[in-house]
């Protein structure tokens, strides 16, 4: 079993710390890139779990202080991380009750046991220099596209992303600043960021997936 902790981080940098640790953790078996996309989907997966625990229920800021320490098992057959999420403790440098954190994380956990993780890969470039990702469910199943544009080396403009999978919606114009991987930051923004969603209907959902895709 291995422990990982984040230390006291603030919550707007939670995310990047637990996948920095992770990596570091495990930075020899990163050299295989299935289990590298495979430590990528572990940590997006517990950070849902953590943003809507922390930000969601919590109402912490960006600026508050937060801990996180939990532990997993690295699998080495089927080259993935179990996380063991009964050993997971969220400490907030706030005064906010012990009691209160756990009951907020126990009834997460139930809320999201059957839930979908998003996964996001880039597919290509379209001639007026927009970039595509494809969005995929648990099944790696495509049920979403995103437009950015890039609008210098770490900033990027969302135009559109729509998802037609358990839940249909779109995102439109959100600016992306000072990211290290866009692709991460999609990630975030498509599994976390539920205030910005706009719902759609399956059907239209659908038809505005398959416009954008024609652009390639």
């Amino acid at each position: 079993m291995v422990r990982l902790s984040t230390g006291f981080v603030i919550v707007g940098a939670y995310a990047k710390k637990l996948r920095k640790t992770l990596f570091a953790q495990l930075k020899e078996k990163m050299k295989d890139k299935e289990i590298a996309s495979k430590l990528a989907y572990a940590s997006a997966q517990l950070n849902k779990l953590l943003f809507e625990v922390i930000v969601n229920k919590l109402k912490l800021e960006k600026g508050d202080l937060v801990k996180i320490v939990i532990e997993y098992e690295f699998d080495e057959n089927n080259k993935e991380v179990n996380w063991k999420y009964d050993t997971l403790k969220i400490t907030s440098y706030k005064k906010v009750p012990q009691e209160e954190i756990e009951r907020c994380l126990e009834e997460t956990l139930r809320e999201l046991k059957e839930d979908s993780i998003l996964t996001v890969e880039k597919v290509g470039d379209t001639a007026d220099g927009d970039i595509i990702f494809s969005i995929l469910n648990n099944n790696k199943k495509e049920v979403g596209i995103i437009v950015t544009t890039p609008l210098n080396e770490k900033t990027y403009l969302l135009k559109k992303a729509v998802v037609a999978d358990k839940e249909a919606f779109e995102i439109e114009k959100i600016k992306i600043e000072e990211v290290e991987s866009i692709t991460e930051a999609l990630t975030n923004i498509v599994n976390f960021d539920t205030s910005l969603r706009k719902k759609l209907n399956r059907e239209d959902a659908q038809r505005l997936i398959e416009a954008i895709k024609k652009k390639l």
